[in-house]
């Protein structure tokens, strides 16, 4: 009888286990968090059995019958004649392992191999496109993107009732231009259940130059996706494939030749549960379901993009720069601390995808040091050193020219025109539709043009920089003028190797001065007020620069 009972506990166990495993997905690999969460729960009907008084579970119905006590003297008979393993510790044994790992795996113990997962190469710009490859430029982000793709899907009767545009663009180099697709999805269960067999038609593509949205249909249906159901359900396909390997997220991609693809990228620990790395990518047809996995980010094909995610590139860099000078300093002192901007942006070199953002120190406020590109395939970064205002100031910046119109404007692009890096964004109406074009100096954020076209606001810049540069070649009378003003920012810039700071008044004008000349302008800053004394013949000028400036 009792080994009847046994063999029921174990069938069940291994049902319990095996819902569990379809539902959670863990990887069968102990180096997972996942895995151990995965495994605390099945252990706990065995403790139930254990607290019911024998080895099956008809212990659990006395337990809640309140039934215990009256088959106490029974229990105990049957105790004396079974020896039962104690179950009772096993999810605590879990949580114990669970938490020794995580502090064994504490990046304060491991500096060195968590501030090394990501190490820049110095770079300069020209390393960014230039103004004029405009097809190396994304000026479009993902919210405009969906309207124009659910408008395409509209319009497409035999579509857009059985299906929809997935939220989640992809960012990709096709045919040598920035483009962002997205697959259809299922709209509910029901419509899976009545297209499993054919699969969603296609995808989506919005070119980010032109704004053209295309639907294109596959020759096969795209069965495996994140919104399929049962065996289809691509996390889940996925993980029968490979049981044991950490997957990351499954980023939507197509070829050269426009067939769908799913990336996923495989992740590996430096120590046990930390110091997450990418190890590899697995590359699956949308289609057919068939995987290939690629062991180092460089023998990933060259056709795909997005291996890293810029979430994730912010984590690597994050670590390297608050860890490079010790784990103490990155929380006393944090001398040399940096950190990324709170966004990213996507810029091609070639065939190539690169993520990138801006560069801050831990206590700075609306400027950068510097950016950061990222191949997406392969993870190598290059640090790019601009000192200027950080992509928030810049998008102020843009939306303040056209306040009255109530514009939104889009996270920027990085180009150099003329040499010059410089922000290039678009800005919005509340339908999301692109109004306008606007381009932000990195270094002086108040030099800003807008226009309808990027072809007019690129040659209004153009002209402001020229004016710039004039200005500040305007000869010298002798006269000097003195203003009092209220600071509204200051931003630090570095220019042919000298730091100067722009102290932006109140009223957008902007005044300059060589930190090395005047020392004492560190201590000023927003809110303030400031004296300043500058040549009369500068008046006029976008940028005036001072002979002297003092906080009152």
């Amino acid at each position: 009888m009792q080994k009847k009972h046994m063999v029921r506990n174990v069938i069940l166990m291994i049902v319990w286990a095996g819902l569990l495993y379809w539902f959670m997905l863990p990887p069968l690999n102990p180096l997972s968090g996942t895995f151990w969460k995965w495994l605390f729960w099945v252990s706990i009907p065995a403790v139930l059995v254990n607290l019911g008084g024998r080895n099956d579970f008809s212990g659990l119905s006395r337990l809640f019958q309140g039934k215990l006590r009256k088959q106490k003297q029974n229990l105990e008979n049957e105790l004396k004649q079974i020896k039962r393993p104690n179950f009772a510790l096993l999810p605590l044994l879990i949580i114990v392992i669970g938490i020794v790992f995580s502090l064994l795996s504490w990046e304060a113990f491991h500096v060195g191999s968590y501030s090394s997962r990501m190490v820049p190469v110095t770079g300069s710009a020209s390393d960014l496109p230039t103004s004029d490859d405009v097809d190396h430029i994304s000026l479009m982000d993902t919210s405009s993107a969906k309207i124009l793709g659910d408008r395409v899907i509209g319009s497409l009767s035999d579509v857009v009732s059985q299906f929809e545009v997935s939220d989640s663009y992809t960012t990709l180099v096709y045919k040598n231009k920035i483009i962002k697709a997205a697959p259809l999805e299922y709209g509910s269960f029901f419509k899976y259940f009545n297209n499993y067999k054919t699969g969603t038609p296609g995808y989506v593509t919005v070119d980010t130059q032109t704004f053209d949205a295309s639907f294109v249909r596959t020759d096969k249906g795209i069965r495996y996706s994140p919104s399929a159901y049962i065996l289809d359900y691509l996390d889940r396909h996925l993980r029968l494939q490979y049981p044991t390997k950490m997957l990351g997220s499954s980023q939507f991609e197509i070829d050269e030749s426009g067939n769908p693809y799913w990336i996923t990228s495989v992740y590996g620990h430096r120590f046990l549960f930390g110091g997450d790395y990418i190890k590899g990518a697995v590359i699956t047809d949308a289609c057919t379901g068939e995987s290939q996995y690629f062991e180092g980010t460089s023998n990933v094909p060259e056709w795909v993009d997005n291996v890293y995610t810029g979430s994730f590139v912010s984590v690597l860099y994050n670590s390297y720069g608050m860890l490079r000078n010790g784990w103490f300093n990155s929380w006393i002192g944090q001398k040399g601390c940096l950190k990324t901007t709170d966004d990213f942006g996507y810029l091609a070199k070639g065939n190539d995808l690169y993520i990138y953002t801006g560069i801050t120190s831990v206590a700075s406020d609306e400027s950068n040091l510097g950016f950061i590109m990222v191949d997406a395939r392969t993870g190598a970064c290059t640090y790019v050193e601009c000192a200027g205002a950080e992509e928030y100031s810049a998008m102020s910046a843009a939306q303040g020219v056209v306040q009255d119109y109530g514009y939104q404007a889009s996270f920027p692009s990085l180009v150099t025109v003329d040499g010059i890096p410089s922000y290039a964004l678009v800005l919005k109406d509340t339908a999301g539709l692109v109004k306008e074009y606007a381009i932000v100096n990195v270094n002086n954020y108040t030099i800003v043009s807008v226009s309808a076209s990027f072809s007019g606001a690129l040659k209004d810049y153009s002209k402001k920089l020229t004016s710039v540069d004039a200005g500040s070649q305007t000869p010298d009378t002798g006269q000097t003028k003195t203003v009092t003003f209220k600071v509204k920012t200051v931003v630090y810039a570095d220019n042919s190797g000298n730091t100067y700071a722009y102290i932006v008044a109140e009223n957008d004008t902007v005044y300059k001065i060589a930190v090395a000349a005047d020392e004492t302008v560190v201590t000023i800053a927003a809110g303030d007020t400031a004296e300043a004394e500058y040549p009369a013949s500068s008046d006029g000028q976008s940028v005036i620069a001072v002979n002297s400036i003092e906080k009152k």
